[in-house]
């Protein structure tokens, strides 16, 4: 888009540029053309009056002197506005252009902005995702340990239950014989 618009600039400067120097050229020219007929109509009067030519000639150096001096003016003044509106020009192209890398900037932000708020939920999206993974295999191994746990009661009351149950014993020997088969199981860690 810059350069397209450089583009377009410098062909519009050029164009404004050669419509100056040809405005230039003709001044010029009009300029030649006043100083030759101007020379012509002193040199004719010169020769008319011969008598006289001190004094005409004076006349006629004033005269044309008056003439290039506008000449002269008219062409300082036209350079200074061609000076101008070259300045006004170029300011108009940097204010176009900074406009066009503040905006340029300014997108860059946005996009930054967004990929990293993107970047972010992605994050933590994959964050939440590990989270829960991490829980089930929490939560999986609890179970598995509640198992074996289950599973070590249930084997330590088969055992406890089957040495009991072959002893006819009174229920204070039952009792002391739970407490001794706990303490077993404990030593040979059934229960953690």
């Amino acid at each position: 888009m810059t350069l397209l618009y450089t583009r377009e600039y410098n062909r519009a400067r050029g164009k404004g540029l050669d419509a100056a120097q040809t405005k230039s050229y003709q001044i010029l020219s009009q300029a030649i053309k006043k100083a030759q007929a101007l020379m012509s109509a002193s040199e004719l009067e010169a020769l008319k009056l011969s008598a006289d030519s001190k004094f005409y000639k004076d006349k006629l150096e004033q005269k044309f002197n008056v003439e290039i001096d506008k000449v002269i003016q008219e062409y300082s003044n036209y350079i200074t506005y061609l000076k101008e509106q070259t300045d006004k020009s170029r300011n108009e192209s940097l204010d176009t252009i900074r406009e066009l890398v503040s905006t340029m900037f300014s997108r860059f932000e946005e996009k930054l902005t967004q990929f990293l708020a993107e970047t972010q939920k992605n994050s933590l999206q994959s964050i939440e995702l590990e989270l829960k993974a991490t829980r089930q295999l929490i939560e999986t191994y609890k179970s598995n340990q509640l198992k074996i746990i289950d599973e070590n009661v249930i084997s330590m009351l088969e055992r406890t239950l089957s040495l009991v149950l072959v002893k006819k014993l009174t229920l204070k020997d039952q009792i002391d014989l739970v407490y001794e088969s706990l303490e077993q199981a404990k030593t040979e860690k059934f229960i953690v």
